[in-house]
């Protein structure tokens, strides 16, 4: 029974010496080790570039990319005329009496001058003319082709017919009336622009 208590009471003291040595060696030694092994990384300087060396965008353009600065501008060509046409026949074309016919005062900036004071008078018309305001009423246009009658740019002036396709609208939405009809522009060329200066529309 003796021995039996030796045994035991060695077999703490070993196993308290482990714990202490493990101890030890976790909370001091192998801390050390790892503080010393430090890999300092060498701070390495970026060279100093003058602006002459970068260059700019200015100075040298890439190659991909083309110097704006050195292109022509572009001329208002027939082209744009046809696009400015269907564009204008379409919104002056489409209108309603609940928009209060908004569409002609916002085509202003595309009128000479007299065209715009004739366009103020003509909406007056559309207004004593048209239902009112709790009835709805409204055509929508689109344009389906175009042609050029006469250009000529050193006049100033040209005439352009487009064929259109309205719907027409009056009581509720669903009741479309769809026709086909042409309007013919003269443009009249102010400065550098081509602007509208009369607008006919066929007689059905």
């Amino acid at each position: 029974m003796e021995n039996n208590r030796k045994k035991i009471g060695i077999a703490l003291i070993i196993l308290g010496l482990i714990i202490i040595a493990l101890i030890i060696y976790f909370g001091f030694i192998k801390k050390e080790k790892e503080e010393l092994v430090i890999i300092e990384t060498p701070v390495v300087e970026s060279p100093i570039v003058s602006d002459s060396e970068l260059g700019t965008p200015s100075d040298a353009p890439r190659s991909w990319q083309p110097n704006l600065n050195n292109e022509d501008p572009h001329a208002f060509n027939e082209i744009d005329l046809e696009k400015r046409a269907k564009a204008f026949a379409e919104r002056f074309g489409s209108y309603s009496n609940q928009s209060n016919y908004s569409n002609f005062s916002d085509l202003e900036i595309f009128m000479t001058k007299s065209f715009a004071d004739w366009s103020k008078s003509y909406v007056e018309q559309l207004r004593e003319n048209a239902p009112s305001y709790e009835t709805y009423y409204g055509i929508s246009t689109r344009a389906l082709g175009v042609e050029i009658i006469d250009f000529d740019e050193s006049k100033g002036r040209a005439e352009i017919n487009v064929l259109t396709e309205r719907n027409e609208s009056s009581v509720n939405t669903n009741n479309l009336e769809s026709y086909q009809q042409e309007i013919t522009l003269k443009f009249n060329k102010i400065g550098s622009d081509w602007l509208v200066d009369a607008a006919y529309w066929e007689k059905r």
